[in-house]
């Protein structure tokens, strides 16, 4: 299991991107978050080489490029 923090001053934001994060991974979880917060940024974090290119056209508002691949 990965550990992710989810940290922000409204609590019900908290408690969606929990939930989100529970129970769905990558594309579609940016896709529902952005349907109910469209405001809200959400970043990618990818050692793919074309993140830039493959995240920018599903909506994600920017990306993080991992260094390393976990087993």
């Amino acid at each position: 299991m990965k550990t992710v923090i989810v940290q922000d001053t409204d609590q019900s934001i908290v408690d969606i991107l929990t939930v989100a994060l529970q129970m769905e991974k990558g594309v579609q979880i940016c896709h529902r978050i952005k349907r109910v917060y469209p405001h809200l940024p959400v970043i990618a974090m990818s050692c793919n080489s074309n993140i830039n290119d493959e995240y920018n056209k599903h909506g994600f508002d920017d990306y993080i490029p991992q260094a390393f691949r976990s087993g």
